[in-house]
């Protein structure tokens, strides 16, 4: 489970990508966001490494990585 921080974005919707670090795109997402916050709770499918996760809010990008174990 991954938990997401987006500060001043509640209850908007946000287009997420994931991606592995040398920019393979693994899979996308369209998530509303509540209390600030989006979940992504099914990333059993990925491996163990660190990835790249870039998303879409007022038409502007943002990227940040995360390792999963």
């Amino acid at each position: 489970e991954l938990n997401i921080k987006i500060e001043k974005a509640d209850e908007q919707n946000v287009s997420l990508e994931i991606y592995t670090m040398d920019g393979h795109f693994i899979r996308a997402y369209s998530k509303q966001v509540t209390y600030n916050t989006i979940t992504l709770d099914d990333l059993r499918y990925l491996s163990g490494g660190m990835y790249m996760v870039v998303y879409t809010l007022d038409n502007k990008r943002y990227s940040f990585k995360f390792i999963k174990r």
